[in-house]
């Protein structure tokens, strides 16, 4: 019956308290993006899960909403890399900026005078290269 449904499929209350509990911790953001919703903890940004269980910690001054499981985070020290929704580096924070082109699944990579394209895995697609010689925006 509908009434066994919601009583199977409902949060309890203790559920709720927990809930609740967790995303008090936390400044959190809305909505939701893969799975993943941003928090900031210390003037720190993570992740947490849809049950508000933090999956990735929070370290970064600045995370893009993950689009295509991609999100570009700036470490403290201004370094940038792409994580994926479980935290893992796929390119490094190590980087001055990236344009991560979510067609496509590629990453312009910077770092001083040089850039270099990534694809969706991190794996490099070319040699570093004189940024001044390319026709690639640089966002910061």
């Amino acid at each position: 019956s509908l009434h066994e449904f919601i009583e199977r499929n409902a949060l309890s209350d203790l559920d709720n308290h927990c809930l609740s509990e967790a995303m008090s911790k936390y400044t959190v953001s809305e909505p939701m993006h893969e799975h993943r919703r941003t928090i900031e903890e210390n003037g720190l940004i993570g992740f947490t899960d849809e049950s508000g269980k933090k999956v990735i910690e929070c370290q970064y001054i600045s995370a893009t909403h993950f689009v295509e499981h991609r999100s570009v985070v700036t470490l403290p020290n201004n370094r940038v890399g792409v994580i994926d929704i479980e935290g893992n580096e796929i390119i490094a924070t190590r980087y001055d900026a990236i344009n991560y082109d979510v067609e496509s699944g590629e990453s312009w990579v910077f770092l001083g005078d040089k850039a270099t394209k990534f694809d969706y895995m991190g794996k490099q697609l070319t040699e570093w290269l004189d940024i001044d010689d390319l026709d690639v925006e640089v966002l910061a």
